[in-house]
């Protein structure tokens, strides 16, 4: 089975448990992977500012493609530039044209009551997008746990 996977890069603190959920599923199924990192940008009055410089998101997608063709997976990379919230249309842009069969997307950096309040990219992808999108959990995070905050008080 021949699978295309998208893989929006974000953080280096992302970037390790994104991969790790990608080379799983790569090792068994995927022959191509598109690393995609969105660079923010942000404004203020007139003035708009991005919130890294080039040199650093470029690292974050060579590093992403380096780790993936060391694994014999083919993998090339893009950076594109979109305003802070409009990130997640940025990558269903790209995934649209490009056609993946799934969306990899690292781990939130927020907490939950943030994520409920602000929202999340993965979230708002989750509902543009054309294919399934998975999101890795956190490193060190044991998949199917709940967080201490959100989990279910015990009767006395």
């Amino acid at each position: 089975m021949s699978l295309r996977m998208l893989l929006p890069v974000k953080g280096a603190e992302e970037l390790e448990a994104q991969l790790t959920l990608a080379l799983d599923l790569a090792v068994t199924s995927v022959s191509e992977v598109r690393v995609l990192h969105v660079t923010p940008v942000e404004f203020f009055g007139r003035a708009r500012f991005s919130l890294e410089t080039p040199a650093e998101a470029s690292y974050q997608v060579e590093s992403a493609v380096f780790e993936l063709r060391m694994a014999g997976i083919g993998a090339h990379g893009d950076i594109r530039r979109a305003w802070v919230d409009k990130i997640y249309e940025e990558i269903s842009l790209d995934a649209a044209a490009w056609v993946p069969d799934v969306i990899v997307l690292g781990p939130s950096r927020r907490g939950p009551l943030r994520r409920r309040k602000a929202g999340s990219i993965s979230g708002r992808l989750a509902r543009v997008a054309s294919c399934p999108v998975l999101v890795a959990p956190a490193a060190g995070r044991v998949i199917g746990t709940q967080s201490p905050l959100l989990a279910p008080r015990l009767p006395r």
